[in-house]
């Protein structure tokens, strides 16, 4: 299936529910990440190739954004980009410079209707890497 990392927003019971479904969970809590920044978050799940489930609409859209930006820009391989790409991203940066994906959740909602719903998003998309995806009343919407 699918490996994800909840951010410290979203309940730890849902890591259960998840991997119950056969997806591979881990937790900022298990990690010791509590503290850290959004950006280190989704910079951990994005090197540890996972999925990074949260709450946090506001500031995880405007990271997505950011890197969508950056990581385009890097590749035009132009002077001195050329020794990033070649030499220190390789080390550090996943696969083709894109995340493994941002999932949002809205809050309040029960747990076993969020691990479904991310289920059913899985199922559908061919992918989660490099896009963000945001769960709402009327169903999920994309954002490359």
């Amino acid at each position: 299936m699918s490996a994800f990392y909840l951010d410290n927003d979203v309940a730890v019971a849902l890591a259960g529910l998840l991997s119950s479904r056969g997806h591979d969970v881990w937790t900022t809590r298990a990690w010791g990440l509590q503290r850290a920044s959004d950006p280190l978050q989704l910079w951990y799940a994005a090197i540890t190739e996972r999925t990074l489930i949260t709450h946090n609409w506001r500031d995880f859209h405007l990271l997505h954004e950011a890197w969508r930006v950056w990581f385009r820009d890097l590749q035009q391989n132009r002077p001195p980009r050329q020794w990033l790409l070649r030499v220190a991203l390789p080390r550090v940066m996943p696969p083709g410079l894109q995340h493994a994906g941002v999932v949002v959740i809205p809050q309040g909602w029960k747990l076993d209707v969020l691990a479904t719903e991310i289920d059913r998003l899985v199922g559908a998309v061919d992918s989660l890497h490099g896009a963000s995806f945001r769960l709402q009343a009327h169903g999920w919407s994309r954002f490359p």
